[in-house]
This record gives C-alpha cells, structure tokens and sequence, in this order.
C-alpha cells in the first residue's frame, strides 16, 4: 500500500514540475516577466506615427533627431551615428509620407528576442518597406537598441 501511495505521489510530483518547465520554456520564448511584447508594439506604433509626419513636414532635422534620442538607447544612438548610409535606417528609405502611417504592421519576430518588424507602404506603391528592430528596457522605458541593415 506504501509503495501505490508513493507511486502515485511521485507521478503527481513529476506531471507538476514538467508542467512547469514547459511554461517557463514558453514564457522565455513568447515574453519574459520583465518585457511586454504589447508595450513594445504600442512604443514602436506611437513612435512611428510621429516619424512619419516629421518625415514628410519637419524643416528642421534637429526634431527628427529629438525624436530619436527620446526612443532610443544611448549605445544606439552613437552606433547609428557612426554608419555611412543614404537612406534613413527607421524607414529604409529616403523619405516617407505621414499617409504612410495607415498601413503600419508591427509584428514581433517569434524567433528572436525582443524583436520587431515594422512595415508599411508608402502611398501609391505595392511593396511595403521593411524595418526589424530589437527593444530594450531602459528604467521602464522601452526603447529601440538595434535597427538590421
């Protein structure tokens, strides 16, 4: 009868922690406690809708840049700085419509962590631009530490 008894606490014991593991597993892949995939979206989408529209109206790039220094990383940002590239990395273009902001998609890359692809399609054009971008949180901040060239 001692021998059911901890057969059958062993087998509970067992299916518990493996139910565990499995979540934990889960939870590193999708999300981890401290990073929020939907905050992220949300970050990035208010972002771009700003982008956009200081893209096509702003005169003055010290706004656009104000901009970027507000949502990005310190490291990034003098990273970024660094790279000899005609084209704006946070559209993967020359330039942009705020008309362009009614057909962002930002998804998040299952495969890597705390990575993000925003696309959109500038107006009159098929093919929609492409940006992959990787967060971080910086003292509850999220901010953009990583665009893919």
């Amino acid at each position: 009868m001692k021998n059911i008894i901890s057969i059958v606490l062993f087998s509970i014991l067992s299916l518990g922690c493996s139910s565990n593991v499995e979540d934990s597993e889960e939870l590193s892949i999708k999300e981890t406690p401290d990073f929020i995939d939907s905050k992220g979206i949300e970050m990035l989408e208010t972002f771009y809708r700003k982008y956009f529209v200081l893209v096509e109206n702003s005169i003055d790039p010290s706004e656009l840049e104000n901009l970027q220094v507000e949502n990005c990383t310190k490291e990034f940002m003098k990273k970024s700085k660094k790279w000899k590239i005609d084209y704006d990395p946070f559209i993967n273009a020359q330039d942009a419509s705020a008309e362009s902001a009614n057909s962002l998609i930002i998804k998040r890359i299952s495969n890597r962590e705390k990575t993000f692809s925003v696309s959109y399609t500038y107006p009159g054009r098929d093919t929609p631009n492409e940006i992959l971008l990787t967060l971080e949180i910086v003292d509850g901040i999220y901010l953009i530490s990583n665009i893919d060239l």
